[in-house]
């Protein structure tokens, strides 16, 4: 059946790629762990709103060229053209790297008045310097991440990104805070993963992807159609900025660093809740995009159905787990200051649970090239965000900033599905969601009972609530039937693949 072997290639695809997520996500949360531990939360704001900048500058900076990579190497690609093909990459990356020098020095430039006015950290300074010099890598090593993907060859991008990239941080931030350099110590291991990142991307790019050095090969610059498709792409770009930086930036603006710090943790812990979504998404689109081009519809809605029901049937026990332990885990894992991080961990698990279902919706829009449209709404996600954090983060704080957040993830939420279902007629609910529903609500009544007549230390209650939480929703999801013969049919087929492998 066509629509059971398309849902397989995304399963079997996506294995791969959570695999290597779960890899890249645990290094990157003991990454938070250690460093929010050993610099305290006041330092760890600072890095934070360092590493706000640093994005900020990087979205400016690619000026939209690393979606003209994935455009016109994929074209150029398909018209087998070479020369093309070098000329597209190379314009980029000069392109690029004069752009994010040029805003490295504007950075140093002001960075006076960022430090004493905007945010009145005089700790500040020093790590600017640090930032500056670190933009050309980050965008560089961006662009040839792309590239790989552009080549049809994701592998390398997980790779680079998701294990050697984020465990080369943690083990770097870890010599050096050993050897007594904390804040410094930590951005001086940030840049040098950039730099390493860098160095093995490009090196494996010429090596066995696309050899840029190759003199047979002439490079043929296509800078003015590449620019006029990549800067409309730069408003989008600085959009999702926004939405994934602007409530950082507002507390160190409006609060104190230590209040951004002990946010950030809220932050990075609530955002495992979409790693399972993301792993999935990853092989949906152009999955997806092949059935839209044999107008295969039927097939898209059922696919659609499918992996709207797997995402939420992973995505809400994870859910769970965040609300009943969200005060063990950040007492477990973190100093006590970071405990009063509980309440913004909950609020923005609710917001990371609902844009868990949105990038389903804007997949679907991408595929109908209704690239306009979603770029509304990310503009009205980003504005809804941005004005929240404005009004709620001086009168509450970090609360008022999980508020803001996560009501925007909400309605941006909502706009995606609602726009999605008017051009296409679908949306996530189409299957029978209320048994997974009535399954969640009794899991987390039954986890919450448990809680309140036994509960033990921090490290005993992570083990054995997740153990009963997963336990009891796995028993109710079966007693309701939530999973039909195609999802057993599509289970057995996995286990078989992975056996053989």
């Amino acid at each position: 059946m066509a629509v059971s072997k398309s849902l397989e290639k995304i399963a079997n695809g996506a294995l791969i790629v959570i695999i290597s997520m779960i890899f890249g996500k645990l290094f990157s949360y003991l990454y938070v762990v250690l460093v929010a531990n050993k610099l305290g939360s006041a330092d760890y704001g600072i890095l934070s709103i360092s590493f706000a900048i640093l994005s900020f500058l990087s979205a400016l900076s690619i000026l939209g060229l690393d979606e003209g990579i994935i455009r016109y190497v994929s074209f150029f690609r398909g018209k087998n053209d070479k020369n093309a093909i070098k000329g597209t990459i190379l314009t980029s990356i000069k392109t690029v790297f004069n752009s994010s020098i040029i805003f490295g020095v504007l950075l140093i430039v002001f960075s006076d008045f960022i430090t004493n006015d905007l945010f009145n950290e005089y700790k500040l300074m020093k790590i600017l310097i640090f930032i500056a010099i670190a933009l050309p890598f980050s965008t560089l090593s961006q662009l040839f991440l792309v590239s790989f993907r552009a080549f049809q060859k994701p592998k390398y991008e997980t790779l680079l990104k998701e294990i050697i990239e984020k465990s080369i941080k943690f083990l770097t931030a870890f010599i050096l805070i050993t050897m007594g350099y904390k804040l410094i110590g930590v951005v001086f291991a940030y840049l040098l993963t950039l730099i390493i990142t860098l160095m093995l991307s490009s090196y494996l790019f010429n090596k066995k992807i696309f050899n840029l050095f190759d003199s047979r090969i002439k490079s043929i610059e296509n800078k003015k159609e590449l620019l006029n498709y990549s800067l409309p792409l730069l408003l989008k770009n600085f959009m999702w900025f926004i939405i994934g930086w602007i409530d950082i930036l507002m507390i160190g603006i409006f609060k104190f660093a230590s209040d951004a710090g002990v946010y950030s943790v809220a932050l990075q812990t609530s955002n495992l809740i979409i790693m399972p979504a993301y792993s999935v998404m990853y092989l949906f689109l152009p999955v997806i995009s092949e059935l839209y081009g044999k107008n295969s519809m039927d097939e898209i809605k059922n696919i659609y159905k499918k992996i709207s029901k797997y995402i939420m049937i992973i995505n809400i026990p994870v859910f769970i787990i965040m609300l009943v332990l969200a005060k063990d885990i950040l007492a477990f894992m973190f100093k006590e200051e970071y405990t009063q991080a509980v309440l913004p961990l909950i609020i923005l698990s609710v917001g990371y649970l609902a844009f868990s279902l949105s990038d389903i919706s804007m997949n679907i829009l991408s595929v109908m090239k209704k690239t306009k449209i979603i770029s509304m709404i990310i503009f009205l996600f980003a504005f809804v965000n941005a004005v929240l954090n404005y009004i709620l983060i001086p009168k509450y704080g970090i609360i008022g900033a999980a508020i803001a957040t996560s009501s925007s993830f909400v309605v941006g939420t909502i706009l995606m599905m609602s726009v999605t279902y008017h051009y296409s007629k679908l949306h996530p609910f189409m299957f029978n969601y209320s048994r997974i529903i009535l399954s969640s609500l009794l899991t987390l009544i039954a986890a919450l009972f448990v809680k309140n007549f036994v509960s033990y230390s921090s490290l005993t209650n992570m083990i054995f609530f997740p153990i009963l939480i997963l336990s009891v929703y796995l028993l109710l999801l079966l007693i309701t039937r939530t999973f039909d013969k195609e999802d057993a049919d599509l289970l057995k087929d996995i286990k078989n693949k992975l056996m053989l492998k």
